[in-house]
């Protein structure tokens, strides 16, 4: 059911909810730059071809990711729930960029719709834009946001995936990228205003 909050007019179509390990296999995927080699072949198969009622897969996932990522996942409130959503036209611009991550002075009120590209960016943050909007129209190129809230109807956070929703903003203004179908999951708590990375 399309839900939004009022505030932000944000009508993600919420599809249902899903498990961490789903969410983890996605955000590893997107992590898989950080290794080499054959490490990163085996990790490939991991998140490509997963398994979720295999528990050894989960666990190595989950250690992966973590090996990574644990300063940005442990600041996440407990529990947390994870939903499978789908953004709609007009989503991109009312999301919020991370805080305290090196993004708090890219965008006024760090929307999103907002986002100061190039000038906000440094050349290496420029480049990495750039690239990411070389592939963006490829049918293989993972889209995908990792978003939190307090609730489902937003405002919604990005927590992984602030480089790919600038380069698809940016996409959005020469009218070339619409976000229409791009896959999101979102993590849900009451709690989520005690994480320090939301705006």
């Amino acid at each position: 059911m399309p839900i939004g909050a009022a505030k932000e007019s944000v009508q993600v179509l919420i599809r249902g909810t899903t498990t961490d390990d789903e969410v983890y296999c996605q955000f590893l995927r997107t992590e898989l730059y950080r290794f080499r080699g054959p490490e990163q072949t085996s990790i490939a198969a991991l998140v490509n071809n997963p398994d979720f009622n295999d528990g050894s897969q989960n666990f190595d996932r989950r250690r992966l990711l973590f090996q990574v990522r644990y300063p940005l996942l442990a600041q996440l409130p407990n529990p947390l729930e994870w939903h499978s959503a789908t953004m709609q036209t007009g989503d991109l611009e009312k999301l919020r960029l991370i805080r305290h991550c090196g993004w708090d002075d890219k965008a006024l009120d760090n929307l999103v719709g907002k986002i100061r590209f190039p000038t906000a960016f440094d050349l290496t943050g420029q480049k990495k834009i750039a690239a990411i909007l070389e592939r963006i129209a490829a049918s293989d190129f993972d889209k995908t946001l990792l978003l939190v809230a307090k609730v489902t109807d937003g405002p919604f956070t990005i927590l992984d995936g602030n480089h790919r929703a600038t380069a698809m903003m940016v996409a959005k203004l020469k009218g070339t990228f619409a976000e229409a179908d791009v896959n999101a999951y979102i993590g849900v708590s009451p709690r989520m205003g005690t994480c320090i990375w939301c705006a």
